[in-house]
């Protein structure tokens, strides 16, 4: 994961998992404090990974929080996939939807593209996701 900050924002880097598939970042604005958790979710065993980024963002107590990254899953099948294949792709975990309620977090994409809308083609797959 690489993040891009200029000099003069005020952060604080308060994790980074072995994998290197986690980070995190605690960036002053004016008047709060906000815990950017940026991610590269793993294709496989993604029921643990969520798990555990859950737990480790309730440790820092931060009421405002920001999730960026490739998620590795889509949230819904209607909308989020058009392909050949016919099996579906990988759904987000059923933790990871818990965790976004929890958070009271919502998908910034899908609130301003309700309707079918893509962010990836697979050339090799001839997908959308």
């Amino acid at each position: 994961i690489a993040v891009y900050i200029k000099e003069e924002i005020k952060l604080k880097l308060v994790f980074v998992d072995l994998e290197g598939r986690i980070l995190m970042l605690e960036i002053l604005l004016p008047h709060k404090k906000v815990l950017f958790v940026f991610i590269y979710a793993p294709n496989e065993k993604q029921q643990e990974f969520y798990k555990n980024l859950q737990e480790k963002i309730v440790e820092f107590e931060q009421k405002n929080i920001c999730i960026i990254g490739d998620f590795n899953a889509i949230m819904d099948y209607q909308k989020d996939y058009k392909g050949e294949k016919k099996e579906k792709k990988r759904i987000l975990p059923k933790i990871c939807i818990e965790m976004f309620k929890e958070f009271n977090m919502v998908d910034v994409w899908r609130e301003r593209n309700l309707h079918k809308q893509y962010t990836f083609y697979s050339n090799p797959h001839k997908s959308w996701s």
